[in-house]
């Protein structure tokens, strides 16, 4: 991956600074970009060099608590046609490995479609690596000091930052 990113680097150098270095999909899109226009794609600017649109960023953070059972609900409704969804794909030729590689859920019902794991065994891994990957992106959402964050029941409060900034 380091390659690739050094060729982005020297086709255009100013995306490369936007893209995660180890982002290999990101990296290979700009690439494939960049062949298929024949050249970097200018920034989207308007006339005065600024963004075209003005922004207003707004994040839902619900009580932690919250977050915890709407994930756990969603695991448990979605458990059946999640298995039976993975059945059908291994009996179309989808490998255990394969689906292993695909992230995830995928990984979880690879390991219970093999019996290497029982289903309450199952529920109880996907929820816990679901609960770090919730973690993870609101490590990312962080990064954006522009995002005004509010609980989702607070509508009102939301309602009246919004009119503010128009």
């Amino acid at each position: 991956m380091p390659r690739l990113f050094k060729i982005l680097q020297k086709k255009d150098a100013r995306r490369a600074k936007e893209i995660d270095p180890h982002n290999k999909v990101r990296i290979i899109r700009a690439l494939e970009i960049i062949d298929a226009l024949g050249k970097v794609p200018p920034l989207r600017k308007s006339s005065a060099g600024q963004a075209p649109y003005d922004f207003i960023y707004i994040g839902l953070r619900p009580e932690q608590k919250e977050l915890d059972k709407k994930i756990y609900k969603r695991i448990l409704v979605r458990l059946k046609p999640m298995i039976r969804e993975a059945r059908k794909l291994h009996k179309e030729g989808l490998s255990y490995k394969r689906m292993h590689d695909l992230g995830l859920e995928y990984r979880a019902l690879s390991r219970l479609l093999q019996k290497k794991i029982a289903k309450d065994e199952m529920v109880d891994e996907l929820y816990k690596e679901i609960m770090k990957y919730s973690k993870r992106q609101e490590t990312w959402f962080k990064r954006n000091k522009q995002i005004r964050w509010f609980e989702p029941t607070k509508a009102k409060e939301i309602e009246k930052y919004l009119t503010s900034k128009l």
